[in-house]
């Protein structure tokens, strides 16, 4: 996995930073393993904040 060097504010749901992926392919990537590992559908989405891209479960 490869995470963007970029900061930004975005939190999840339980108030910690969310972890920033530096292209969308490769947040594809982890949320497709995290979903079959886990169970749980994700998505992917584009930071607002920063040149990036967070995974959520919403």
């Amino acid at each position: 996995m490869y995470y963007s060097n970029g900061k930004c504010s975005c939190t999840g749901k339980d108030g910690r930073k969310k972890r920033l992926y530096a292209t969308e392919f490769e947040a594809i990537d982890t949320a497709n393993y995290q979903s079959r590992l886990l169970g749980v559908q994700l998505r992917v989405y584009e930071c607002s904040d920063e040149r990036g891209w967070h995974i959520t479960s919403n």
